[in-house]
C-alpha cells in the first residue's frame, strides 16, 4: 500500500517537473557549427533564447522532504536529486558552472564509450537508403504510426540540435526541420520515439504513481537503450 506522503511527494515532483523544460538548444547551432567545421581549433560559443532563473523550483525542491525508508521512497528521491541537477544546469547557462552542473548531469563518456560511438555513427551510414523523402511526407507518416497505436499525439516541426524530441507532458513530439529525412531515418523515429519512448510514457500514465509517466532516476539510459534495440529487431540498423 502507497503512504498519503509517498503519493504527496510523487505530485509534487510531477509538479515541479510540469514546470520547467530542460532544453539546451542554442539559438545558434548552425552558425557556431560552420566556424568549428571550417577550423578545428574554434571553440563554439554559443547562445540561448533567455536565461531563466529557476531558483524558486530549487527551493521547492530542496524543501521537498521524502523518506527513503522503502524502495519507492528511495527511488522518490533519486528523482528529487536528477531535477535537482538539471535545474542547477539550467540556471548556470552561459555562467562559469556550467560545465560543473553539466558534469553533474551527464557524467563524463569513458575513452571506450566515445570510441564505440564513433564506430556506430559509421557502421550507420553504410548500406542505408539515402533518398530523401518529400516534407510533405514526413508528418503523415509519424501520424499514421501513431494512430495504429491510438496515440493522440501532435507531431511539431522546430529548429533544434538533435533530431527528434518528446515532450509526454504536452503529448508533442518534436522533429527537426532542417532534418534530411530518408525512408531509414522515418523507420528509426517510428521505432525510437514512437515505439518506445511515447508507448513508455503512455503505459506509465496509467498507473498510479506520475514517477511512472514522468521516469524514473535517469531512465533515459536504458530507455535509449531499449530504443536503440527497437529498431534493430524490427529494422535491422
Amino acid at each position: 500500500m502507497i503512504s498519503n506522503s509517498i503519493r504527496e511527494a510523487d505530485a509534487k515532483l510531477n509538479s515541479i517537473s510540469s514546470r520547467f523544460s530542460f532544453n539546451l538548444d542554442p539559438i545558434n547551432e548552425d552558425h557556431e557549427r560552420e566556424k568549428f567545421l571550417s577550423c578545428l581549433e574554434y571553440n563554439p560559443i554559443f547562445q540561448y533564447n533567455k536565461e531563466n532563473n529557476y531558483d524558486g523550483l530549487i527551493e521547492e525542491l530542496q524543501a521537498l522532504a521524502i523518506s527513503n525508508d522503502t524502495d519507492i521512497g528511495h527511488i522518490l528521491g533519486e528523482k528529487k536529486e536528477e531535477y535537482f541537477n538539471q535545474l542547477m544546469l539550467l540556471n548556470s547557462i552561459a555562467k562559469p558552472k556550467f560545465a560543473e552542473n553539466s558534469i553533474n548531469c551527464f557524467g563524463i563518456p569513458r575513452k571506450g564509450l566515445i570510441k564505440f560511438a564513433l564506430e556506430l555513427v559509421k557502421k550507420n551510414q553504410e548500406g542505408l537508403d539515402q533518398k530523401e523523402l518529400d516534407r510533405e511526407e514526413i508528418i503523415p507518416s509519424l501520424n499514421y504510426s501513431l494512430k495504429q497505436f491510438g496515440l493522440d499525439w501532435t507531431i511539431v516541426e522546430r529548429q533544434m540540435a538533435i533530431k527528434a524530441t518528446v515532450n509526454h507532458s504536452k503529448k508533442k513530439l518534436y522533429i527537426n526541420k532542417e532534418l534530411r529525412i530518408t525512408r531509414d531515418i522515418i523507420a528509426r523515429l517510428i521505432a525510437h520515439e514512437i515505439g518506445t519512448h511515447i508507448l513508455r510514457a503512455e503505459n506509465g500514465r496509467k498507473q498510479e504513481l506520475s514517477i511512472f509517466f514522468d521516469g524514473f532516476p535517469n531512465y533515459s539510459m536504458t530507455e535509449e537503450g531499449l530504443a536503440r534495440e527497437s529498431h534493430e529487431r524490427f529494422y535491422g540498423f
